[in-house]
């Protein structure tokens, strides 16, 4: 990969920002990022008296059949942002900063990271838990792909059709549209550079911005906000279809975490710049090797079946994570 460098020191991600109680709150909310249980904690410090939620385009890609879901989803789907209802003080969508920040102007923005992998997988398998019945709202295409993440690890990372969300998501949903990011294929890594820069720049215009690896982000929010916030753990994967169960060892072959690596590049020097910021006295990299063998012990557990562990035993492939060199997980400098 190439030009694989930001630096944190002299490019802020995290400009501090009093909160206005006066201005609504505007989170964008990049998939699998314990967004949904931070919605529910906002929602529950009484703050937010008329929301909006739901997507624009930019999850989607290429894939233009909206209109084979059902009614309830595409009430969901803002194709248009000027459809989006403006006189709300909480806003909360799995949308672009472009259509959030063009459509609420005096908002707040927040969201939060993730590490980049982490993500990756957890979207694999929380896909991969849906039925077909749970997937009929969603109309045949796009349950075809979601269906992708039944195969193995390596062919969903490796499919075009849901580049769009398996694909750097979060420099995405930052700068998409952009002539540089592709909705149907993955993003050349020639512009990096360019992108993790752009990226950068709309990242320091968030009003808060914390890492959910961060065991002070309950606190940071609270003395945002000024007021007490608890944030629980929602919308988690919580079974796969026995069908659909493997061994989470045996897909994590060298290929799997060379694409791994691929898919999530951009997103991780973003998530490895505001680390260094949000939690300096702790090592970005530790920090990102803990948070991979976390998602690696939880999801295993789900992916348990009666079949034993295919070759590779779960304990042997957590010792290497944590073990990984720098030049071995994730080679990004900053």
């Amino acid at each position: 990969m190439q030009d694989r460098c930001i630096a944190p020191s002299t490019r802020p991600l995290a400009k501090v920002r009093s909160y206005d109680r006066a201005r609504p709150l505007v989170f964008m909310h990049v998939p699998k990022c314990s967004g949904t249980s931070l919605i529910k904690a906002l929602l529950t410090t009484g703050m937010a008296h008329s929301v909006s939620s739901g997507f624009d385009r930019t999850l989607f890609g290429d894939f233009a059949a909206f209109e084979s879901f059902s009614e309830q989803v595409r009430n969901l789907i803002y194709l248009d942002e000027n459809d989006l209802p403006k006189a709300v003080d909480f806003v909360a969508g799995h949308m672009s900063f472009s259509t959030l920040s063009r459509s609420f102007p005096a908002g707040q923005l927040l969201t939060v990271l993730r590490e980049p992998a982490s993500r990756l997988l957890s979207l694999w398998l929380y896909w991969r838990s849906h039925t077909d019945d749970q997937l009929l709202p969603w109309g045949d295409e796009w349950g075809d792909r979601v269906r992708h993440s039944r195969r193995p690890l390596v062919d969903f990372l490796r499919t075009r059709q849901v580049a769009c969300q398996t694909d750097n998501q979060l420099v995405r949903m930052l700068l998409c549209p952009h002539y540089l990011i592709p909705t149907d294929d993955f993003i050349d890594d020639r512009h990096d550079t360019a992108l993790v820069q752009a990226a950068a720049e709309r990242l320091s215009q968030f009003s808060f911005l914390d890492l959910i690896e961060n065991q002070t982000l309950a606190s940071n929010l609270a003395n945002w906000l000024g007021r007490a916030v608890t944030i629980g753990r929602l919308n988690e994967t919580r079974n796969i279809p026995q069908s659909f169960k493997t061994s989470i060892a045996y897909e994590l072959t060298d290929e799997a975490w060379a694409l791994l690596d691929a898919r999530s590049r951009i997103d991780l020097q973003l998530w490895l710049a505001l680390a260094a910021q949000r939690v300096p006295q702790i090592d970005a990299r530790l920090l990102r090797r803990e948070a991979i063998a976390t998602t690696i012990s939880r999801h295993s557990q789900l992916m348990t079946s009666s079949i034993r562990t295919h070759f590779r035993p779960l304990g042997r492939l957590l010792s290497i994570v944590k073990g990984l060199s720098q030049s071995s997980l994730g080679r990004t400098s900053l």
